[in-house]
């Protein structure tokens, strides 16, 4: 493994409206926050950015499960709420926490 397995992290309290986010989010979640972005990266740089309701992280763990030797993460980006999932073995583990912008 040339990359750097990344320490989960717990997500509490998480959004007052919404609650907290998964600790592993699962491949039927889509890519979407509704006001901000999402992007997917490999090794740092961008392969996917955007926030479409009808993209999940299906599409890319197909990808990243035959590439497994990188770096695959999934960022959320809204107003007042940030989340990282970095892939670990099969499963998007969440390691970081922001808040975001606004």
């Amino acid at each position: 493994m040339s990359w750097e397995k990344l320490p989960g992290v717990h997500d509490s309290p998480g959004c007052l409206n919404c609650g907290p986010w998964p600790d592993d989010l699962p491949h039927t979640a889509v890519l979407a926050v509704g006001f901000g972005m999402v992007s997917v990266t490999r090794d740092g740089e961008h392969i996917w950015a955007g926030d479409d309701e009808t993209v999940t992280l299906a599409r890319f763990e197909r990808k990243a499960s035959r590439d497994t030797d990188h770096d695959w993460r999934v960022n959320f980006y809204g107003p007042l709420n940030e989340r990282e999932y970095q892939r670990q073995h099969g499963h998007w583990r969440l390691v970081k926490t922001g808040m975001g912008f606004a």
